[in-house]
């Protein structure tokens, strides 16, 4: 498979009956899938190998199987099906349903896989063992937690977006890994209005 030129097109994958009432869906429901091109070199809008892989992927899995993308994937990457990707824990869900019409992420399983201390255990040694190919992985952990803490919010769990601070505040917002300034800025702003200080419980 080589790079070949992009034309505006859509895909439209079938969603099978069961699939539709999971997510209460309408009979006549299939997904559409915009692609877009990949890059633009030299004026020409161009489709890469692995978005031919993934869409045939997608038209031969007919929802048989569950399709992820790692969280650290670059957005641009991920063949413009953002608004179809749900977060669970680390990973990215693809869902048949646009962002507008189902909970974009699944605050069970974050909660579980992403606010475990002994899976963090070992995370003060990052200093020392640091690599720089992973370290985006670390930064995610942040990221996501703020979206679980964005999602309790929305849905009025204060208790539990409080919790949530607090989790990223001593585990994860340790100095470990140094954070962006707009990164650092929006969590001191969340410590602030939350009056969570260095000891939080």
């Amino acid at each position: 498979m080589r790079p070949h030129l992009y034309r505006e097109d859509s895909l439209f994958l079938a969603v099978p009956d069961k699939i539709k009432k999971q997510y209460n869906l309408k009979k006549n429901y299939v997904m559409r899938w915009q692609l877009k091109p990949d890059y633009v070199f030299r004026g020409k809008k161009i489709i890469v190998p692995g978005t031919d892989i993934l869409s045939d992927i997608l038209k031969n899995n007919r929802w048989e199987r569950p399709i992820y993308f790692t969280a650290g994937s670059q957005p641009n990457l991920r063949a413009n099906l953002g608004d179809y990707l749900r977060t669970e824990g680390l990973c990215l869900h693809l869902l048949p349903v646009k962002k507008e019409k189902a909970i974009f992420i699944e605050p069970n399983i974050t909660a579980m896989v992403l606010m475990n201390k002994k899976d963090l255990k070992d995370y003060p040694t990052v200093k020392k063992h640091d690599m720089t190919r992973c370290s985006m992985i670390l930064t995610n952990y942040t990221e996501i937690l703020l979206e679980l803490y964005n999602y309790y919010n929305g849905v009025r769990r204060y208790s539990d977006a409080r919790k949530t601070l607090i989790f990223i505040k001593n585990n994860v917002d340790t100095g470990v890994i140094k954070y962006g300034r707009e990164m650092r800025s929006h969590l001191d702003s969340l410590y602030n209005k939350q009056n969570i200080g260095p000891k939080a419980i």
